[in-house]
């Protein structure tokens, strides 16, 4: 604390010291100096600019809407930059401030839907409510399509009306209108892409019912009842496109040992979409399905003869009986029946195959010349000392040839077999072609190096010079207010000291010494202190001859 008091109270004294011109010059210096070190640190050691919301992409109207809203905050610090905004990294918080406060936030998907049912009271009819959601769903369709790459901005309108006997019928029409890129056209894929989006967003909506107008050239297409986004959703083109896609990547991988080959692939599909086969084969030889076995057993007896008629041949019955039945025949009999039926055994083959499978895949690849030549230097590697020999043209041919064989042999093995049975070789074409090396973008030199850093960083290198600047300043007006007066004593031993400097002479120091007390310059007295101060030994001597001397 001692030591913060005395500097504090040197540094009063020192300026105090100073003449009311110095103290007025000394404190705008160090003025200067504060400024430019607070707006250093709170500006340039930031960083650079930095884009609105990470750089994203704006809309032609959201751009308008936040330009306004900066305006009217006063924030003229932003740069545009195509579709972004660059504003200054410390700033970022006031802007953010300025497009919530005006409520110019880019929208976000939905937020037209929340504001449509969110301004609405408790009290709103159902058809209010329709319109309202209505009018949200054609923004939301707008700005959906806006954000499309090709296009610049994009408006959708479309009305439901009743039709019919006693308006049973509803028709449902839109017009979408739609401005591309500049120099640019709406391609048909992209009009029946955009014509399939609004038909799938809309209830009841039909492609036919559907207008598209390029801005740029006013021309209309309105889609047909089987338009439903253009050939990319046609099945066939679709499925072709993804087994090209799956054999080219396929074979890519196969082949990445070769720096630069380029491989296309062409698929031919079976167009058949759906195939189902039923067939019943017959064995000639019969099974029996079904057997049956009948027996039947016959027990038959035969009586005596019978007695006579009459009461009187009836007397003595039991004797009569046991006659009879000792007198009779027993016969027995036994028929087996058995009925079999035969049939032919058969076999029920059904078979399906999967629709759009491919038929034929040929395939194109290209290799570049100087992969044969890098193999080339491998195999006839030049000697130490000597510079790499290039070749020529019949030393390529073997390896050339060689290595198309090899390439044929790896593709024929990734794609299927041709249905007549030919080697999967011919459908394979193996070709060359020169390497063309770009010219090369010269890098930028020091010089320019130094321009770019310069042009971004020239106010901090001027505001570093101005400090700099301002403390050498400040620093030799302090060292000149602080040389001590010494009265009229140095101002008189100072010229005297001057002329002493500039005389050139021979004489000793002891007959300088005695030179001070000639009858010129100051007093005896201070001369006399002035030689005590620097050599009292001298001076003692001095005294004593003069008091010796005298008396």
């Amino acid at each position: 604390m001692d030591f913060l008091n005395k500097s504090l109270a040197q540094l009063k004294d020192l300026f105090l010291s100073m003449t009311p011109g110095a103290r007025i010059t000394s404190a705008l210096l160090l003025a200067v100096v504060v400024v430019s070190l607070t707006y250093l640190f709170t500006h340039e050691i930031a960083g650079p600019d930095v884009y609105l919301l990470g750089g994203e992409m704006f809309t032609t109207s959201d751009m308008n809407k936040m330009l306004a809203a900066f305006g009217q905050e006063g924030l003229a610090s932003h740069k545009t930059d195509g579709n972004r905004v660059r504003i200054p990294r410390n700033r970022e918080s006031a802007y953010m401030a300025a497009l919530t406060k005006h409520n110019a936030l880019p929208d976000q998907f939905g937020d037209m839907f929340t504001r449509a049912l969110d301004s609405g009271s408790s009290f709103m009819s159902p058809q209010d409510r329709e319109e309202r959601l209505k009018l949200a769903r054609q923004q939301e369709l707008s700005r959906i399509i806006s954000e499309l790459p090709e296009i610049e901005k994009g408006v959708v309108v479309y009305d439901t009306a009743r039709q019919g006997r006693f308006g049973r019928d509803r028709v449902t029409t839109a017009s979408v209108v739609v401005m591309p890129k500049a120099g640019q056209e709406i391609a048909p894929d992209l009009a029946s892409s955009i014509r399939l989006l609004v038909v799938k967003a809309i209830a009841g909506l039909e492609p036919h019912n559907v207008a598209v107008t390029d801005g740029s050239t006013g021309y209309t297409t309105i889609g047909n009842s089987e338009d439903y986004g253009g050939p990319h959703n046609d099945e066939y083109i679709a499925r072709k496109a993804h087994h090209e896609k799956q054999y080219q990547e396929k074979i890519l991988r196969s082949l990445g040992y070769i720096p630069g080959v380029m491989v296309a692939a062409d698929v031919k599909l079976n167009p058949e979409k759906m195939h189902r086969e039923e067939e019943v084969k017959h064995d000639p030889k019969p099974v029996a399905v079904q057997s049956n076995e009948t027996s039947v057993v016959e027990s038959v007896e035969s009586g005596a003869p019978a007695g006579p008629p009459g009461y009187s041949a009836q007397q003595n019955a039991p004797r009569r009986l046991a006659a009879a039945s000792s007198g009779g025949t027993k016969e027995e009999r036994e028929e087996t029946q058995t009925n079999q039926y035969n049939a032919l055994s058969s076999q029920v083959v059904k078979s399906e195959r999967a629709p759009l499978t491919p038929e034929r895949v040929s395939v194109a690849v290209s290799v570049p010349t100087a992969y044969y030549e890098d193999l080339w230097r491998k195999l006839n590697p030049a000697a130490e000392g000597e510079e790499p020999k290039a070749p020529a043209p019949t030393d390529l041919d073997p390896i050339r040839q060689a290595e198309m064989a090899k390439i044929k042999e790896v593709v024929a093995s990734l794609i299927p077999l041709p249905a007549d049975g030919t080697d999967a070789k011919t459908l394979v074409t193996v070709s060359d072609f020169q390497t063309i090396a770009p010219p090369s973008i010269p890098e930028p030199g020091l010089a320019q190096h130094a321009l770019t850093w310069f042009a971004e960083s020239w106010s901090t290198l001027g505001l570093l010079g101005l400090v700099g600047f301002s403390l050498l300043m400040l620093r030799s007006m302090v060292r000149s207010g602080s040389i001590p007066d010494d009265g009229p004593r140095a101002a008189t031993a100072r010229p005297r000291g001057a002329e002493q400097q500039e005389e050139v002479s021979d004489e000793n120091p002891k007959q300088r010494k005695l030179k001070r007390f000639g009858s010129t310059g100051a007093s005896l007295k201070d001369e006399l202190a002035e030689l005590v101060g620097e050599d009292p030994d001298s001076a003692a001597n001095i005294l004593r001859n003069w008091i010796g001397s005298a008396s």
